[in-house]
C-alpha cells in the first residue's frame, strides 16, 4: 500500500484552515486574517526568542504547539475528517492566549495585544452569527437543517395546534429510521403529550430525506389525510389525520 503524501496533505491543510477559522479568527477578509495571525506569530516568537534562561516559558510554548498541531499526526490516515481536529482546538486557543499575554507584558507590543483582542471580538460576532444560522460549525453534519431553535419552534407549534388533543409524533430523519433524537427532545420539552394510538398525526420531515422514502413512509402510516404543511427553518411539519 502506498500513500500519496501531497494528496493527503491538501485536505489536511483545508480542514486545518477551517478549524483555525472556527476556533480563532472567523472573518472572510484575507487581509484581516494575515494581520491577525502575523501578530499572533509575533507574540509566540517573543516567547521563544526573548525567554532565554526561562526554560518554563519555552517548555510551555513547545507543549502548546504540540497540542495545537497534534492533528498533523493523522493527516496520512484521513486529513478530511473533522473529528481528527477536535482535540487540537483547546491547544490553539491556549496558543492565542499565550501570544496575547506575551504581547501585553511588553510596553512596545502592548498595542498589538489590544488590536489582537479587538479582532478576536469582531471574529466572535461572526462566529455567533454562524452558530445561530447553524453554519460553519465543526459539529454540523449532513443534517445542516437541524438547530435547536427550529426544533423547539416545531414542538411549540405542535403543542399549540393540537389544542390539548392527543397526537402521534413521527419524524423522517437522516440517518433513516432513527427518530430517537426528535423523540427525546419532544419528551424533554413536552412530556406525556403524545399518544401512539391517536388519530391526529404530526410528521416532521428533515431537509435531506429522499422524496421516494418520504412517500413510502407516509404510505406506511396507513390512510391519512394531509390537513396542513408548514416550513419552519429548513424543516417541514405535516399535520395529518389518520382515517
Amino acid at each position: 500500500m502506498t500513500i500519496d503524501i501531497f494528496k493527503s496533505l491538501s485536505p489536511y491543510l483545508f480542514k486545518f484552515s477551517n478549524v483555525l477559522d472556527r476556533t480563532l479568527f472567523n472573518m472572510p477578509t484575507l487581509t484581516a486574517k494575515i494581520i491577525f495571525y502575523l501578530m499572533m506569530l509575533i507574540g509566540l516568537l517573543k516567547v521563544f526568542v526573548y525567554s532565554k534562561g526561562e526554560k518554563q516559558k519555552r517548555t510551555r510554548l513547545v507543549f502548546l504547539l504540540v497540542w495545537g498541531l497534534m492533528s498533523f499526526s493523522t493527516y496520512w490516515i484521513s486529513g478530511g475528517l473533522d473529528q481528527n481536529f477536535t482535540a487540537s482546538i483547546l491547544g490553539l486557543i491556549a496558543l492565542f492566549l499565550l501570544a496575547v499575554k506575551t504581547l501585553w507584558e511588553d510596553k512596545k507590543t502592548k498595542v498589538l495585544s489590544f488590536v489582537l483582542i479587538i479582532l478576536f471580538i469582531i471574529s466572535a460576532v461572526f462566529s455567533i452569527n454562524n452558530l445561530l444560522r447553524n453554519k460553519g460549525s465543526f459539529f454540523v453534519t449532513v443534517q445542516n437543517d437541524l438547530n435547536l431553535a427550529d426544533q423547539r419552534s416545531i414542538f411549540d407549534f405542535i403543542n399549540t395546534d393540537s389544542d390539548g388533543n392527543p397526537y402521534k409524533l413521527i419524524a423522517f430523519t437522516i440517518p433513516s429510521l432513527h427518530p430517537e433524537g426528535w423523540l427525546y427532545l419532544h419528551d424533554y420539552y413536552y412530556p406525556d403529550k403524545k399518544d401512539e394510538m391517536a388519530k391526529l398525526v404530526y410528521v416532521i420531515i428533515e431537509k435531506n430525506v429522499y422524496p421516494v422514502w418520504e412517500k413510502k413512509w407516509i404510505e406506511d402510516l396507513g390512510k391519512t389525510t394531509l390537513i396542513e404543511e408548514r416550513e419552519i427553518g429548513l424543516l417541514r411539519v405535516q399535520k395529518r389525520l389518520n382515517e
